[in-house]
C-alpha cells in the first residue's frame, strides 16, 4: 500500500482523499443519477466538493446549494467552491431548515445517509426540501452481508437491501422511478478488503488497478444490469 494523505487525517478521511482523484469512478456515480438532475439543486453532504464541481460544470443547475457537517471538509469546500454556489453546516438529521422546504428541484444525497444515525428522519427530511414533482437522489453503500473494518473506518452505521430503500420511499410518499444495483466488481474488492484483509484505509494500489478498468465495468453494466453491487441508486419523485 502506498503511502497515505494526511498523517493527521482520520481513516475516514484518509479514505475520503485516496478516492477524490478518482475521476473515472466518479464520473460513473454521477451519470447514474445526472439524468434526472434540475433546476435547483441541494446537494447534502458535499464531502471535499467531487460531486459538486460535477454538478456546476455538467448539469448546469439554476442554483446549487450544498450542505457539510464535518468542518475540514467545509473547509475545502469554501476554499474551491466559495462564490460558485452557497455552502453551508446544515445538518438534515436534525432537521429541514425553514428555508429549504419545498424550495429544491433536486435534492442530491451520494454517500452519505449510510453515516447518520437516523436515517429515516434524514430522508423524511430530505423529502420536505423537494417542491411537488421534485426528485430525490441517492446512492449508497450495497449488501449487509458486505459490512466489515473498512465500513467501520468510514463510520458507516449500516449497508441497505433494496427493500430498505423501499420502506423509506413509502413512508416518505416518494414514488420510486428507478432502483438498482451499481458496481459489482466493487463489491467483490469491497468484501476482500473489509472481510478477508480486514483493512482500515483502502490499498491504495488496488484503488489505482479499479480505477483503470472503470470504463469496462460501466460498459458491461450498461449491457447488463448486476444481479447485485457495491452501491444502490435510488431515483424517488415527490408526489
Amino acid at each position: 500500500m502506498g503511502k497515505q494523505p494526511g498523517g493527521s487525517l482520520s481513516d475516514e478521511e484518509k479514505n475520503l482523499r485516496l478516492m477524490g482523484p478518482m475521476s473515472k469512478y466518479a464520473s460513473w456515480q454521477f451519470d447514474s443519477i445526472s439524468q434526472h438532475v434540475r433546476g435547483d439543486v441541494l446537494e447534502i453532504g458535499g464531502g471535499t466538493g467531487t460531486m459538486s464541481r460535477m454538478l456546476l460544470a455538467k448539469s448546469n443547475p439554476a442554483s446549487l446549494t450544498v450542505t457539510e457537517t464535518n468542518p475540514k471538509n467545509l473547509r475545502e469546500l469554501k476554499r474551491h467552491l466559495e462564490g460558485k454556489c452557497s455552502l453551508g453546516d446544515d445538518d438534515l438529521e436534525k432537521g429541514a431548515p425553514a428555508g429549504f422546504l419545498e424550495r429544491f428541484d433536486t435534492v442530491v444525497s451520494v454517500n452519505v445517509m449510510e453515516h447518520v444515525a437516523d436515517d429515516r428522519t434524514f430522508f423524511r427530511n430530505c423529502c420536505a426540501c423537494l417542491k411537488k414533482g421534485g426528485r430525490l437522489l441517492i446512492i449508497v453503500p450495497a449488501m449487509r452481508s458486505l459490512f466489515g473494518t473498512v465500513d467501520e473506518a468510514d463510520s458507516h452505521k449500516r449497508r441497505y437491501e433494496k427493500a430498505d430503500l423501499r420502506a423509506l420511499a413509502g413512508e416518505s410518499g416518494l414514488r420510486i422511478l428507478s432502483l438498482r444495483y451499481m458496481n459489482l466488481p466493487g463489491a467483490i474488492g469491497w468484501y476482500y478488503h473489509g472481510k478477508i484483509r480486514k483493512l482500515s484505509v483502502h490499498a491504495a494500489g488496488d484503488l489505482s488497478l479499479f480505477e483503470h478498468l472503470v470504463p469496462l465495468f460501466r460498459a458491461a453494466e450498461s449491457i447488463v444490469p448486476p444481479p447485485f453491487g457495491l452501491s444502490l441508486v435510488f431515483v424517488g419523485e415527490k408526489q
